[in-house]
């Protein structure tokens, strides 16, 4: 298994994971929505926009893995970009499976999201999912339609769903969660907690993200594996450590509202893939720029 068909190579995860696909002797074939050239060995760009009407006919040949990571950068632009939330997180979806069932793939590794799951602590992969009557938004029904379009792909190849929980890392765009909120720090903007201390997550670095996605490839059968990182934060938590690095007293605005934690139990994740190391506190550096 050493070529792979790669998408959402320009995202945090997709970056970080390139690097190592290629240490690691893999032949990467990234879909990108611009012509670029690879000063890399080992890694070639296909131009194709997945929120356009490609065509898989334009994918190259002898894939032996797809990892499909790529999602709409409007997701939270609804309806205004419902199509290319559509096209981007479902429609391409289905292409890629179609292609890797006609082409004999032998892995598919979809990126979900953590975000399905109806909230709480400590949420395993049997854990409830957002009911369809609730106000789950255009972004995470995407995530589980698409979920659902795998599943039914499984008696044809292994695949492997990964739900993320909150990853960072350098160089994230500033409106993800974690940077949002050092920058909300950093510029003194309060921040909204639901309670005494806003809701708990537990975040994982990118590193330890694409070291776990790396090790998926390796998985013989289907899986729904979490990722997430070791440590539970609060908001507050995770303001406070902001406020420390940058000497910074963090501004709150309380309010009476309660929410549920969103922390994923990653027992799967460690036993199959990795035991996550990465913590918030070693990270400062890469959250800033």
């Amino acid at each position: 298994m050493n070529r792979i068909l790669l998408t959402g190579g320009s995202g945090l995860l997709g970056k970080a994971l390139i690097s190592k696909l290629i240490d690691s002797h893999y032949e990467v074939f990234c879909l990108t929505k611009s012509v670029q050239s690879s000063h890399s060995l080992g890694l070639d760009y296909i131009p194709i926009d997945l929120s356009t009407n490609w065509h898989k006919d334009d994918l190259p040949s002898n894939i032996s893995a797809i990892i499909h990571l790529a999602q709409s950068r409007h997701f939270r632009e609804f309806p205004q970009h419902s199509d290319d939330v559509f096209r981007v997180n479902i429609e391409s979806t289905f292409k890629l499976l179609n292609f890797a069932r006609e082409t004999g793939v032998q892995k598919f590794v979809y990126a979900s999201s953590g975000g399905v799951y109806q909230p709480g602590s400590l949420l395993n992969e049997n854990a409830p999912l957002l009911p369809l009557q609730a106000n789950l938004g255009f972004y995470a029904g995407s995530k589980m339609c698409s979920e659902i379009l795998v599943q039914a792909y499984s008696n044809y190849f292994p695949i492997t769903t990964l739900r993320p929980f909150f990853i960072y890392g350098k160089e994230q765009q500033r409106t993800m969660l974690i940077p949002r909120l050092f920058d909300s720090v950093k510029n003194n903007t309060p921040i909204v907690l639901n309670g005494e201390n806003g809701i708990t997550i537990n975040p994982i670095h990118v590193s330890d993200a694409s070291d776990a996605l790396l090790c998926a490839l390796s998985l013989e059968d289907s899986w729904t594996i979490n990722i997430a990182g070791p440590e539970l934060l609060s908001i507050r938590d995770i303001c406070d450590c902001f406020g420390n690095y940058l000497g910074m007293e963090p501004k709150y605005s309380l309010t009476e509202h309660s929410s549920s934690d969103l922390v994923g139990d990653i027992s799967v994740m460690k036993e199959l893939l990795i035991n996550p190391q990465g913590k918030l506190v070693d990270h400062l550096e890469d959250i800033e720029n």
